[in-house]
């Protein structure tokens, strides 16, 4: 008697072995080649991905807001928080896309919310400038200033020695 495995017995295992990975190596990602680097493909105009739908069209996304569970309206909606504009205007937000700001701003007395880009006319003032912290208006030599958040607070400082 012979103390050798069949050799049936040892060539099926190493056969579904090898089909195994041979399979894996077939399906396995490959790597780009050094042109598809090099020779990028084209990308879309990035003014055209930045465009900004209007307010309207997010309708659904205002009526179940991402942050508040089960993404309804709580049931009475606060005033929503933000300094005011021109006495008549709250400024929301400031929406940045493209190289282009523009301002959120929602009548005091209530209604939609506007996008309001910068160079455009707000009632009789001019929207001179929109920048990530705030507003510059101005009607003639006249300007205003609207801060998104006012100033932090300084901290004092101890005297010194």
């Amino acid at each position: 008697m012979s103390m050798h495995p069949a050799p049936t017995k040892i060539a099926w295992p190493l056969l579904i072995l090898l089909l195994a990975g041979a399979s894996i190596a077939y399906t396995w990602p490959m790597a780009p080649t050094p042109a598809a680097i090099l020779n990028p493909a084209p990308v879309a105009d990035a003014s055209a991905m930045a465009a900004l739908p209007p307010l309207a069209d997010l309708r659904t996304t205002l009526q179940r807001p991402l942050f508040e569970p089960g993404r309804r309206m709580p049931a009475t909606a606060a005033q929503p928080a933000g300094p005011v504009v021109l006495g008549k205007y709250r400024l929301l937000g400031i929406v940045s896309a493209g190289g282009k700001r523009s301002a959120v701003l929602a009548p005091l007395e209530g209604g939609p919310a506007r996008l309001q880009a910068a160079g455009s006319l707000l009632d009789d003032w001019t929207l001179a400038e929109v920048s990530e912290s705030g507003l510059l208006l101005r009607r003639g030599a006249a300007s205003e200033s609207v801060r998104l958040r006012p100033n932090p607070p300084v901290a004092p400082q101890a005297p010194a020695k």
